[in-house]
């Protein structure tokens, strides 16, 4: 039998910072298509260009992670203390 995890309340703050998170979240995902952009002309980087689209998709997943944890957790936002 498992029991359920009471989730926490976030302050502001809180939701500052994971906002922060997904910003910065998303600057990588931007900045690593740049890098593989900035590849894709070069001759013999095809194997480095393609390649770039592990780390993209791991960063775009942990974004989607962290965005809907936020969303969960959004309803239990409380004023700071």
């Amino acid at each position: 039998m498992t029991t359920k995890t009471k989730l926490p309340a976030l302050t502001l703050a809180d939701l500052a910072h994971v906002r922060r998170c997904l910003d910065l979240l998303q600057e990588a995902q931007t900045l690593i298509d740049a890098a593989a952009q900035a590849l894709c002309p070069v001759p013999g980087f095809g194997n480095q260009w393609s390649r770039l689209g592990v780390p993209y998709a791991v960063v775009k997943q942990n974004w989607h992670r962290v965005e809907a944890r936020r969303q969960q957790l959004a309803s239990r936002t409380r004023a700071n203390p």
